[in-house]
């Protein structure tokens, strides 16, 4: 019996697959990692200029709040009213035009009751004017002795009805006198104030 020759060209080829085989799996991890490292590399290179372009584009600005002093909130505002003045009210205006003539203020008296000469007086004029007033009357005996009557009179219409103009813009007292005679005092409202005294002696 013959002894079999061995082929070594299945064997080969069987080391070769083996050597290949562990070859393959000992490779792998290392690419796999090299094309980790890749990713990476590529990452850190696109990074900067994502970050470049990123502040090259600004963000949208919020719009601006107005203060809560603009909106929001009514700021109080201190209007000069009529209301604030004594003579808005008739029965006030009178007590008012009375204590200045009591107390011998003819310049304020002046300036406050006399509209119908005053109200177009540029405000140098009306103090220039209402001084020169003040100084008659005080100066003056038969002018002092007029405007005390005048006080006087104004403490007795306290306690009457006036007659009142349809616009209730007038109002008209009157205070009869010994000879028959009337003393008529006239109180007249502009821009909603009784700023306007007249006085007449009415003769019968």
């Amino acid at each position: 019996m013959k002894p079999r020759k061995l082929s070594l060209g299945p064997l080969l080829l069987l080391v070769v697959m083996i050597v290949g085989t562990i070859w393959w799996f000992t490779r792998t991890p290392e690419s796999t990692t090299e094309a980790t490292d890749l990713v990476k590399s590529a990452a850190k290179a696109v990074a900067p200029q994502t970050e470049k372009q990123a502040a090259q584009v600004e963000s949208p600005k919020a719009p601006a709040v107005p203060a809560k002093s603009e909106i929001g909130e009514s700021i109080p505002v201190v209007v000069a009213s009529a209301n604030n003045d004594l003579r808005a009210n008739l029965n006030t205006a009178i007590s008012e035009a009375i204590r200045l003539l009591d107390n011998k203020d003819y310049a304020n008296y002046f300036k406050q009751f006399s509209y119908g000469i005053i109200d177009k007086m540029p405000p140098d004029v009306l103090e220039i004017e209402s001084q020169q007033f003040n100084q008659n009357v005080q100066q003056y005996s038969d002018l002092s002795k007029d405007w005390a009557r005048h006080g006087s009179e104004l403490h007795q219409i306290q306690s009457q009805t006036p007659a009142m103009s349809k616009d209730g813009n007038t109002a008209t007292f009157a205070i009869p006198l010994l000879n028959n005679d009337v003393d008529q005092i006239v109180l007249k409202k502009h821009n909603g104030l009784w700023s306007e005294i007249n006085y007449a002696t009415l003769k019968f």
